[in-house]
Order: structure tokens, then C-alpha cells, then sequence
């Protein structure tokens, strides 16, 4: 067997081997471990805290009406109330005016008459004791009172 032959090297003519480097080598700074953080609550059952109503009567209910004691006292006028109960006593209208001296309400219902409307209107310094009021009436004249 015939010995092969070394490629030639070509190396520079002013090539110098060094060999002391003056660079120093740091060895890497170790890799701390990432802490995995997921987007899910944990799974812990918490009791609900206690909810209490007060009782009807703290706010005048009794019997399921309102007592009177409370009715002058009412600020806001519930409209889905007060037009739901308009419309089960069949009226055809019903107006809500500002005067000079407070609110008046007015509505008309069929009268007891064939062909009649019994007119109820009310006064007051404020629209919700004006509308309260005209309800009242409403209910005694429905009542015969």
C-alpha cells in the first residue's frame, strides 16, 4: 500500500502561532431556574358571607299594604307601579303638571255610568305625595267607600 500524500497547508508568510493569549475566558454565570406562573385561580371553596333583609315592617309594610305613617315619606315615584295600576282601573288618561305652588295629577277612568269618566285629581307640594294621593282615592272610589 502506497502511502497518501498530506494536502499542502497554505499558511501566510507572517503567520505566528501564539501561543499566550492576554483575553480571559469567564465561565458562564449559571442559569437560574424560571419560575412557571399560570393564569388559573387556585382551587379554594370559600364560604359566602351571610346576607340579612330587615324585616317588612322596618319599612312599613304591614299586611302586605303600606302603612300611612310611611306613605308621606316616599320621595321617588315608582312610574312602572303607578302606570300599571292606571292601566288596571282602565284609564284613558292621566296628566302630571308643575304649578306655581307644587304638582297636581290628574286621571280619568270609566265612570259606574255607561259613557261616563270619573275625574280624580290631587294637589301637593311634591309630585309623589300628589301621585300617592290621587291613588288613594283611586282606591277608595273603587272600594265604594
Amino acid at each position: 500500500m502506497v502511502p497518501q500524500a498530506q494536502p499542502p497547508v497554505f499558511m501566510p508568510s507572517n503567520f505566528q502561532p501564539h501561543m499566550q493569549s492576554n483575553v480571559q475566558v469567564q465561565a458562564p454565570a449559571p442559569v437560574a431556574t424560571k419560575q412557571v406562573i399560570r393564569g388559573q385561580a387556585p382551587d379554594e371553596v370559600k364560604a359566602p358571607s351571610v346576607i340579612s333583609m330587615p324585616a317588612p315592617e322596618h319599612f312599613g309594610i304591614q299586611n302586605g299594604t303600606v302603612a300611612k305613617s310611611v306613605a308621606p315619606s316616599i320621595q321617588q315615584v315608582d312610574w312602572a307601579m303607578v302606570h300599571s295600576r292606571l292601566r288596571s282601573a282602565g284609564s284613558v288618561t292621566f296628566q302630571s303638571d308643575k304649578t306655581s305652588t307644587g304638582h297636581r295629577v290628574l286621571c280619568m277612568i270609566p265612570g259606574k255610568l255607561p259613557g261616563s269618566l270619573q275625574r280624580f285629581e290631587s294637589h301637593d307640594e311634591s309630585e309623589a305625595q300628589a301621585v300617592q294621593m290621587l291613588l288613594e282615592k283611586l282606591n277608595e272610589w273603587q272600594s265604594g267607600k
